[in-house]
């Protein structure tokens, strides 16, 4: 992958991309979101995503 290719997808919010797929946060708090993992079935949420830095 072209690292100008790389940098345009990282401008792109994960958040904005998991809700274009459908997937919604169970928490939405000031610096991250928290989802159920969209790989397998659970009751708490364990997939976190810093909206500051976007990881």
């Amino acid at each position: 992958m072209k690292k100008k290719d790389l940098s345009t997808i990282k401008q792109f919010p994960i958040t904005a991309y998991l809700e274009s797929r459908g997937i919604t946060p169970v928490r939405r708090l000031a610096t991250y979101a928290m989802y159920r993992s969209p790989l397998r079935d659970e009751h708490h949420p364990s997939f976190k995503v810093d909206t500051e830095k976007n990881l």
